[in-house]
C-alpha cells in the first residue's frame, strides 16, 4: 500500500520514543536485559505496523522490537550479556 503521508515515520518516532522511555525506567529499577524485553509492551506497534499478519508479527518480533529494546537497554546504562 502507498502511502502520501508521514504516518509510518511518525509512528517509528513514537515507537522508538517508547522504547527509550520503558527501557530507560526498567534499567533505574535495575531490571536485567531479559526481564526488560518480556515487560517492554509494544503491542499497539506490533497491531498498527505488522496487523494481522503472522510473517509481519514475526519480523516486527525478531527484526525490530528486539534489536532495538536490547540497543535501548546498553544506551540507558543496561550491562550487555557477558560483559
Amino acid at each position: 500500500r502507498v502511502r502520501h503521508d508521514d504516518w509510518y515515520l511518525r509512528t517509528l518516532s513514537e515507537m522508538f520514543a517508547s522504547i527509550t522511555a520503558q527501557t530507560k525506567a526498567a534499567v533505574a529499577k535495575g531490571d536485567t536485559l531479559e526481564q526488560v524485553r518480556k515487560d517492554v509492551d509494544l503491542s499497539e506497534f506490533r497491531r498498527r505496523l505488522a496487523g494481522d499478519s503472522p510473517v509481519k508479527k514475526l519480523l516486527f518480533d525478531n527484526y525490530v522490537a528486539g534489536p532495538a529494546i536490547g540497543a535501548a537497554y546498553v544506551e540507558a546504562g543496561g550491562r550487555a550479556a557477558g560483559k
